[in-house]
């Protein structure tokens, strides 16, 4: 290329500067404010869309634990909740574990009240303990198949299973020790 073409250029852009500082009618705009070509514009606006993305993925990883834990728990609780209700609809039909000698059929047994409150986390897991009160009977049996069911449907939630041994009095999840406890109205 030679001079002749460099200078064409050069009193083009100059011409277009020129006709852009005429047309603002503002003289204290900074002469980088003015647009020159769109180019910069689209690659402008490629970057911006960039951050945006990356800070709604780093705001989306850094709050994820606390929502996993938090939904954990409470799949735990609401688990623990519909076992104990089922347990006891069921005992009021006259369905019991087998075996257990419990005679509840035409008794209306009800889950009256819940609490459920977070202990200290000891190697990990938090102790979450998970009270039932029970009205209807003062049967300690029949307490103790109540949260024994609950305790069993809580395992299923976590492990996809009915796989628990009767006599366990926990379950663990990923964050969370599970135990069940009863009282009665």
């Amino acid at each position: 290329m030679g001079i002749n073409t460099y200078l064409v250029t050069f009193q083009k852009r100059f011409a277009a500067i020129e006709e852009n500082l005429h047309s603002l009618h503002n003289p204290y705009i900074p002469f980088n404010a003015i647009k020159l070509n769109m180019r910069s514009e689209r690659g402008q606006t490629s970057i911006e869309l960039i951050l945006v993305v990356g800070a709604v993925i780093l705001i989306t990883i850094s709050v994820y634990p606390a929502i996993k834990s938090q939904t954990e728990l409470n799949k735990g609780v609401t688990t623990a909740r519909d076992g104990a209700t089922y347990a006891a609809n069921m005992m009021g039909l006259g369905f019991t574990k087998s075996g257990s000698g419990i005679t509840q059929a035409n008794k209306t047994i009800k889950i009256v009240g819940m609490t459920y409150s977070k202990g200290t986390a000891v190697g990990g897991l938090t102790p979450v303990a998970i009270s039932f009160e029970i009205q209807g009977t003062n049967d300690a049996t029949v307490g103790q198949e109540i949260a024994d069911h609950s305790l069993k449907v809580i395992y299923h939630v976590f492990n996809g299973n009915y796989g628990i041994n009767d006599s366990a009095t926990y379950v663990d999840s990923e964050s969370y020790r599970f135990t069940v406890n009863y009282t009665f109205a």
